[in-house]
């Protein structure tokens, strides 16, 4: 789907930008949900043996002057009030242009710091030792958590782990043909083992809108697996940024997965999950003696209380997440959540049917943090978990000028955490097909 996808979006957003009344250097920028929004754009150039440099971009419509990051061919910055479902037009600037920044990088300390957070690194694991809100005054790590926070570790399953899922999960008379479907039967090792991850290096950067830290880190599993893990913050945008990767993993046919544990300084939070059909609340609405151990996401969750506030996790590339203990290998048909801790499952080969049957290669998965005060199933939940999801899409363009306007809006709902699925002429019955999904509840 993304093979078919990517290249028309891009070629669609090349004729968008060639057909603005603008004469020469142009980038457009599209929002495609269908409320108007601001956000971070970040986008390759793609001009062939560029020569010259992008400073800053000045509004076509209104004259605004905003700062640009440029590296070589990516172009980043914040696209301020960009209409729904439709597009503006910045003309671009290059001749140097001042402007102040509110990030810092205090690499002595292993701080990163904007508006909304200063987290400070570990540097001898690579995990966040501490992620300060300095909105709402308050820490987010559980600081007294071994497992650390944003810690990747690799989770082999070992015999007595399988034979104990097996018997809980297994309906009686089934074990012949079920139990080598759920997890392969027969591993070398009788224990469980974890592999966590540790520090060889930290590399900073300042990207001009945002602040990034990237661990290069390694596990002492048999394999040596190195990773990389970086978190960033931006000038302008109220979440965390935070990117895992693994370069040549190699293959193992027994059971595995890899994990990034966030354990959250909250005690007994309530839960909400954004599930494909709407949000859950895991402690009530789940069946009994169905899957309380492992869940799949519609990208994101969120946890909070009374008191302290709450916090969303949106985690678009890898939706299986577990909660209070890492759950693939383990089924319990019934739980009560107890803790903030929340796992968030980057690979595995547990299942013997239908799945590969190991996991190799090189693969990355991206993650976004925010918290928020009091709990807002479209506030503070499903329209940030959205625009996180799909973000605003930039093009850069030179050429002749075109018939359209600078700036153009699409369609808009008037209420947010609304997603619009289908606009589309029909023939049979003639008229127009417009298809709307409501996830807030």
């Amino acid at each position: 789907a993304e093979k078919i996808v990517m290249p028309l979006m891009k070629q669609q957003l090349k004729t968008l930008a060639s057909a603005v009344n603008v004469e020469g250097q142009r980038i457009v920028v599209y929002n495609p949900l269908p409320w108007e929004r601001s956000g971070t754009v970040r986008f390759f150039a793609g001009v062939y043996q560029k020569k010259f440099r992008i400073h800053g971009l000045k509004d076509a419509a209104s004259d605004q002057i905003i700062p640009v990051h440029e590296d070589y061919n990516q172009i980043s910055f914040y696209a301020d009030s960009v209409p729904s479902m439709g597009y503006k037009t910045y003309i671009p600037l290059l001749e140097p242009i001042s402007f102040g920044s509110s990030l810092v990088i205090d690499e002595d300390q292993h701080i990163l710091e904007n508006p909304y957070f200063r987290i400070r690194l570990n540097e001898v694991d690579g995990s966040l030792s501490s992620v300060w809100d300095k909105i709402r005054n308050t820490e987010l790590v559980n600081q007294q958590d071994t497992m650390g926070f944003a810690q990747y570790f690799l989770e082999k399953a070992g015999q007595e782990q399988i034979d104990a899922y097996n018997a809980a999960y297994v309906k009686p008379g089934a074990e012949g043909w079920a139990n080598d479907e759920m997890i392969r039967t027969s591993v070398p090792a009788k224990k469980q083992a974890l592999y966590q991850g540790s520090c060889e290096k930290i590399v900073w950067k300042d990207m001009g809108n945002a602040i990034r830290a990237t661990v290069f880190g390694k596990l002492e599993d048999p394999d040596n697996q190195r990773y990389l893990i970086s978190y960033t913050l931006y000038e302008h945008e109220p979440h965390i940024e935070i990117d895992w990767g693994v370069d040549g993993k190699r293959p193992d046919p027994h059971p595995e997965a890899g994990w990034l544990s966030f354990s959250f300084n909250m005690d007994a939070p309530r839960y909400r999950l954004y599930r494909t059909g709407g949000i859950v609340d895991p402690q009530s609405e789940f069946i009994s003696n169905t899957n309380y151990d492992f869940f799949f996401l519609n990208t994101s969750m969120s946890m909070y209380n009374s008191t302290d506030g709450g916090i969303a996790l949106n985690s678009p590339t890898s939706p299986g997440i577990s909660l209070d203990h890492p759950g693939l290998f383990s089924f319990s048909g019934a739980k009560k959540y107890e803790t903030g801790k929340v796992f968030v499952n980057l690979y595995t080969n547990q299942w013997g049917t239908n799945f590969t049957e190991w996991i190799e290669g090189s693969f990355s998965s991206k993650l976004y943090l925010w918290s928020f005060d009091q709990y807002d199933p479209e506030t503070n939940f499903i329209t940030p978990s959205e625009e996180t999801r799909s973000p605003l899409k930039g093009v850069f363009y030179d050429g002749p000028a075109g018939p359209r306007d600078l700036s153009q809006q699409g369609i808009t709902l008037s209420r947010r955490g609304v997603l619009l699925t289908a606009f589309k002429p029909l023939t049979d019955p003639e008229g127009m097909l417009l298809r709307l999904w409501e996830q807030s509840g």
